[in-house]
């Protein structure tokens, strides 16, 4: 008995994170893609890419998907930008000599790496008011559409608010992940990342509220 007890007790593994935790499980999951972004960098010679320039021309031309998409954006993050490049201008001019010369393209690979992901966290931090106002259209829709079901005595659907439910925080956090790591491989207009996912979020708060069962 005290077998089977003990194996039905969840592991620490097993528990949801608390939401102090959160903070930190995001930073961790963000140094993963920073590293992993470098690591595809550093590697770019195998499938062609010049190490340091490729991360380079990725940057320029996230900066020119922000322009046609986002020019107002990109004005209020502009002297943000030219801060941090500033800052980064002294790493940048770094070259390495003698036997250490070959480490001068992977060091500017990395330095390129972390500007483009900190521009793209700059946007998604942006981004984010446009997530909760589709929260916001969603539940009210959902409200009227729960209202307007009740009213009819239409069929309730448990299983619809339980996925739904289940999946808005996995399409908001799947979503801000690719876009912080898919334009740093390819580029790829903002736009093209951000709507279908700002899109869906919308769309499953309404779902979850138009088949809530319980009395508000």
């Amino acid at each position: 008995m005290k077998h089977q007890e003990s194996s039905k007790t969840p592991s620490p593994r097993d528990e949801p994170l608390r939401w102090y935790q959160w903070p930190f499980a995001a930073l961790g999951h963000l140094i993963g893609i920073w590293i992993v972004l470098i690591l595809f960098e550093w590697l770019g010679g195998l499938w062609g890419n010049e190490v340091g320039t490729h991360a380079k021309t990725t940057l320029l031309l996230q900066l020119d998907a922000l322009q046609a998409d986002y020019p107002g954006i990109l004005n209020r993050l502009l002297p943000w930008i030219s801060a941090i490049m500033l800052h980064f201008s002294e790493m940048l001019a770094l070259n390495f000599r003698g036997t250490f010369a070959f480490v001068t393209p992977f060091w500017h690979g990395a330095v390129y790496v972390t500007l483009a992901l900190m521009v793209r966290i700059a946007l998604l931090v942006f981004a984010y008011p446009l997530f909760l106002m589709a929260m916001f259209l969603g539940a009210f829709d959902g409200l009227v559409a729960r209202q307007r079901r009740i009213a009819f005595v239409a069929r309730e659907t448990e299983t619809v608010h339980y996925y739904a439910h289940k999946s808005l925080p996995w399409v908001v956090l799947g979503c801000s992940y690719l876009w912080l790591f898919v334009p740093g491989i390819v580029a790829i207009s903002p736009s093209l990342m951000l709507i279908p996912g700002i899109i869906a979020t919308g769309l499953l708060v309404q779902q979850s509220l138009a088949s809530y069962k319980k009395y508000l």
